[in-house]
């Protein structure tokens, strides 16, 4: 293992992986590329801002540590140069691409503003927040007592489990793909525009299933907003979930689903149909 001291910036490339190397000095860092000339580990020190990419015009599976936060500002591997196993922990931002292929264990608080695409699995650590603004793809996903906050529609590809999982989908649509279950208390915040007549909901996928029959409580947490009480009709319908296809969805039985709205007042009033969630 080899450490590497001090600063390190203004350089056009730096090559690591060889063999396992620790960078010890955080902060803002100027490096055109970081590119793996090895599969080894490369440890990143706490609040490490990367500006420049890494294995974005060649390189093998470089593992990534982000040990206590820190960002990257370009692509961090491509689909033909993808990087290994990824860990994070702090708060870490990556604000473009993402192409992973190996283990990717996400703690603290990890923010996608771009895709995020691994071919292997995706575990998110205890009490952590993983935020994505764009589709990804994994092979799997493990979300125990984990929150993913979903900031745009987007397209999920992937088979999931959890247990204590928080969703939030805020106004989006989450188009899913791939089999997924939840077991223990599963949290849906959503909210609902009532001038659009729309809200945040999951669509399961021809070909996909999402199995909620192992939740004793699914608490459906929505947020009202835009509710004109002249221009009210009876008729707006609301589904959280819904597939394509029948049989994708395994709902939760109707005694489970705990709703809570926030902003109803007295003159809005829901009704819901339990068996859709």
């Amino acid at each position: 293992a080899s450490t590497i001291n001090g600063p390190i910036t203004n350089i056009a490339m730096l090559k690591v992986g060889a063999g396992a190397v620790s960078i010890t000095k955080g902060g803002n860092t100027s490096i055109t590329e970081i590119q793996g000339n090895g599969t080894a580990l490369l440890t990143l020190p706490a609040n490490f801002n990367l500006t420049g990419s890494i294995n974005k015009t060649g390189g093998q599976a470089l593992k990534l540590n982000f040990t206590n936060g820190g960002s990257v500002s370009g692509v961090v591997g491509t689909a033909a140069n993808s990087v290994g196993d990824i860990t994070t922990a702090g708060t870490t931002n990556f604000a473009s691409s993402v192409n992973a292929k190996g283990a990717a264990t996400l703690g603290g608080t990890t923010s996608f503003a771009d895709t995020f695409t691994n071919t292997g699995a995706v575990t998110l650590a205890k009490a952590s927040i993983t935020n994505f603004a764009k589709n990804v793809t994994a092979t799997s996903f493990t979300v125990n007592n984990a929150t993913i906050n979903f900031g745009n529609s987007l397209a999920f590809n992937s088979n999931i489990t959890g247990s204590g999982t928080t969703l939030t989908l805020g106004t989006n649509q989450v188009t899913y793909t791939g089999t997924g279950s939840f077991t223990d208390t599963l949290t849906l915040n959503t909210t609902f525009d009532g001038a659009a007549k729309s809200g945040g909901n999951i669509l399961i996928k021809s070909g996909s299933t999402l199995d909620l029959s192992g939740v004793p409580t699914l608490a459906l947490v929505v947020t009202a907003t835009n509710f004109d009480i002249n221009n009210i009709s009876p008729d707006t319908k609301y589904t959280v979930i819904s597939a394509e296809a029948a049989g994708g969805l395994k709902p939760t039985p109707e005694e489970n689903v705990k709703i809570t709205i926030n902003n109803d007042n007295r003159f809005v009033g829901f009704t819901f149909d339990a068996s859709t969630l």
